[in-house]
């Protein structure tokens, strides 16, 4: 007798058990395709629930094979595009136990496919405890689940009369963030939710079917997408937690008994009932209905100069969060694309384009934003579609700019993008003219230099890759030899602070290229390029004497960008750090003050004493963010290493201890406090609150960290020593950490990047602790 789907699912099955050898590998395979290929004949359509379900099934398929396929390959082996880490065989263990479950659920699934039960957990699953990035996730899918689904079922209801494109591009985007969100996370995460969010999920399959009811007007399909994406919210609001512990109870409840209907659909219009226009229920404005009005074009346009923002030097993510800083700028960038798209479609729905050029120019616009945000997805995922990174990020950056270009060359788009003073879709710096190099491109001012530089920063958008890689890297380069030459040839241009500046420019030029280097190997490259970038074009603008001379003879160079929508999240610190940037602080402000005491003094034993400790300071510096690496690298290595701002600071420092120029000595010590307090409010001490830029001693950094209670055992500092007073002596508070239980290292380390503990790193939790033991570790 022949095998049924039945028979090969339940052979899976028991060869599962146990776990999956590399000898039953392809016998698991053979089976899971053998169920699909059954199935996939015996429901070529889907009129109905059972059919829906059925094509669930299919494509968590895809899922569950792919895991078992790579069951045995190294930890970190990407999975359908996603870091799962260890947690392979969780995702496999709960997509074969689902499908069970939706078949068992279903009579009309069960007359073609009946797979043997598996016996009952003693005990649910834990509620997954979601992040805050993941509580805004899961509360805006929940949301869109059901309002979507509303949506399509009121123009369903109204024999498919109304805006089906504009529902099917909103239905396209949320598969899309769906997906994009889920393969940031990796872990535990997408183990456990993949076969929920992804395309080939549950999610992903009632969308499709519901853009496929739409577009085929199939009421039966539509009904079922609709129904299996409600039930599929409730179901994950069941199974996940707020990052504040508490129940999406509530969100289903509210997403389920709002009722939104579509634009133009038979309940909107100039008079209709139901939530009606452009934006779904609520608000007013001119899409009739009640519709929210559609955003202003040059609203979008900000939100496009962040997005802009976020691909300069490559968009990266991390299945791990560090220090706060989220997964990734592709979960910015996703999100940025998408409010502009569906902003841009609300427009359009709302007869705001009358022109037939400048409507033709939007959906250019709109094409380009779907591609970008598939490119955008590929190239954090091995290219996908597009067959490798680089393609994927030639893809993203051509799409990016080619938006910019339309609105810059539509005149009605232009003005729009400006009104009332805005500067939306801001040109990104432009490249070097064809044919040009920067072996060739004039270098007389650090105007046409700049000019170089933005070939770089134009060329780097969207990251580093095979293709461009040589010309960034030649760019970079011209641009340090270029800038050296120049303050050699006009020493008067480049003195004090405005020379010390130029220095930091050349020396993060020159981290640069370690970045560059490491593109292909490490995520956090492409977040260290971002930071550096941006930082070097906020160092020439900021200084009045570079960015006039950046700016001259009708030549611009160093061409900012625009702002960003939010700021920076600032990194929370371990024990360890919060220890290292109190020892930075207060001996950064300490060297400073000391080195204007002496300078010019004729004290050549107390300055060659400084000059020492001035080295001392830069190498521990140095050597600790080394340590680090992670994002917390990648953010701070500008600051923090000999190619930085530090490294300028210190050697000009002692230049001038050298030379007795008292000038340049003070604009060190200058540079070295802004230096302090530019870190002091990008950190968060372990216990919250923040570092006081101006203290002296660590006690003095740490005194607007927040209090804690008092251990006892810490309170008898040594008296001697000034940097630890046992007023300071506290324990870190938990509740001000994001993470809890940071106080200790194990917790604390929880969110780094593949560094174990060193015995350097092993600290007590009070403050006093902290200031006590590191007072001496910098000489």
């Amino acid at each position: 007798m022949a095998l049924t789907a039945t028979d090969l699912f339940n052979d899976a099955t028991t060869r599962e058990i146990g776990g999956i050898g590399p000898d039953q590998v392809n016998l698991i395979v053979s089976d899971l395709i053998g169920v699909q290929q059954m199935l996939q004949a015996a429901v070529p359509t889907i009129n109905n629930l059972s059919d829906l379900h059925t094509q669930v099934i299919i494509n968590q398929l895809n899922e569950e094979i792919a895991s078992i396929e790579n069951a045995n390959s190294p930890t970190g082996t990407l999975v359908l595009g996603t870091d799962l880490g260890q947690f392979v065989g969780r995702a496999i263990n709960d997509i074969h136990r689902d499908i069970i479950d939706i078949a068992q659920g279903d009579a009309g699934v069960q007359a073609l496919f009946n797979p043997t039960p598996l016996p009952d957990v003693n005990s649910a699953p834990a509620p997954f405890h979601d992040s805050a990035d993941q509580t805004a996730f899961v509360t805006q899918w929940i949301q869109d689940s059901n309002h979507l689904g509303q949506m399509a079922q009121t123009i369903a209801n109204n024999g498919f009369q109304g805006d089906i494109a504009g529902l099917v591009a909103q239905l396209q985007t949320f598969n899309n963030n769906s997906n994009a969100f889920d393969m940031s996370q990796g872990g535990l995460f997408s183990a456990r939710f993949w076969n929920e969010f992804r395309t080939d999920g549950t999610s992903g399959t009632a969308a499709t079917a519901l853009i496929e009811g739409l577009q085929t007007q199939n009421a039966g399909e539509v009904a079922a997408a609709v129904e299996q994406l409600a039930t599929n919210s409730a179901d994950v609001g069941s199974n996940n937690r707020m990052a504040d512990g508490g129940s999406y109870a509530d969100v289903v409840a509210a997403a389920q008994a709002t009722a939104v209907a579509p634009a133009d659909g038979g309940g909107g219009g100039d008079g209709g009932g139901g939530g009606g226009g452009a934006g779904g229920g609520g608000g007013g404005g001119d899409a009739g209905g009640g519709a929210t009005p559609a955003p202003a074009f040059s609203d979008l346009g900000l939100t496009f100069n962040d997005a802009t923002r976020a691909m300069e030097g490559g968009l990266w993510q991390n299945v791990v969060e560090e220090g706060g800083q989220g997964h990734g700028s592709i979960v910015r960038y996703i999100t940025d694309l998408t409010n502009v798209q569906t902003g841009l479609q609300a427009e359009v729905a709302a007869g705001q384009f009358t022109d037939a050029n400048t409507l033709d120019h939007v959906n250019t616009i709109l094409a380009d934003l779907t591609t970008a945000l598939s490119a955008a997805t590929a190239s954090v995922n091995g290219g996908g579609d597009f067959g490798s990174v680089a393609a994927a990020e030639t893809a993203l950056r051509a799409s990016h700019l080619d938006i910019l270009n339309v609105v810059k060359n539509d005149p009605n788009l232009a003005t729009l993008a400006t009104n009332n003073d805005a500067t939306g879709f801001l040109a990104a710096p432009t490249g070097l003219a064809d044919g040009v190099t920067a072996a060739t491109a004039p270098h007389a001012n650090l105007a046409e230099i700049g000019v170089i530089f933005n070939d770089a920063a134009s060329q780097i958008l969207g990251g580093v890759n095979a293709d461009n890689a040589d010309v960034i890297t030649a760019d970079v380069n011209a641009v340090v030899a270029d800038l050296q030459a120049l303050m050699v040839a006009n020493p008067t241009l480049f003195g004090g602070l405005t020379g010390i500046h130029a220095d930091t420019v050349v020396r993060q030029l020159q981290l640069e290229n370690t970045y560059i280097a490491q593109a292909a190997i490490s995520p956090d490259a492409a977040r260290g390029s971002n930071d550096n970038f941006l930082d070097i074009i906020d160092i020439i603008q900021g200084d009045t004497n570079l960015a006039n001379m950046a700016n001259q003879g009708g030549v611009s160079g160093f061409t900012p960008f625009g702002d960003a929508l939010n700021p920076t999240p600032r990194y929370q610190d371990n024990d360890a750090q919060t220890n290292f940037w109190a020892n930075f602080i207060a001996d950064g402000n300490s060297l400073g003050q000391q080195a204007q005491q002496l300078v010019g003094s004729g004290d050549a034993a107390a300055i060659s004493s400084l000059i020492t400790q001035l080295q001392t300071f830069e190498k521990n510096a140095s050597d600790f963010d080394m340590a680090q690496g992670g994002i917390f690298g990648a953010r701070f290595d500008n600051e923090l290493t000999p190619s930085s701002t530090l490294g300028a600071e210190v050697d000009a420092m002692i230049k001038g201890l050298n030379t007795g120029n008292v000038a340049l000595v003070a604009a060190a010590a200058g540079v070295i406090h802004d230096n302090a307090a530019d870190v002091a409010g990008n950190n968060i001490p372990i216990t919250g609150g923040d570092y006081n830029a101006d203290g002296l001693t660590v006690a003095d950094v740490l005194s607007t960290a927040v209090a804690a209670p008092a251990v006892a055992a810490a309170a008898a500092a040594p008296a001697a020593d000034a940097a630890a007073p046992a007023a300071a002596a506290a324990a870190p508070a938990v509740a001000a950490a994001p993470a809890a239980a940071a106080a200790t290292l194990a917790a604390a380390d929880a969110g780094t990047h593949d560094l174990a503990p060193t015995p350097a790193e092993v600290h007590h939790s009070a403050i006093a602790d902290m200031a006590q033991q590191f007072h001496h570790m910098w000489g």
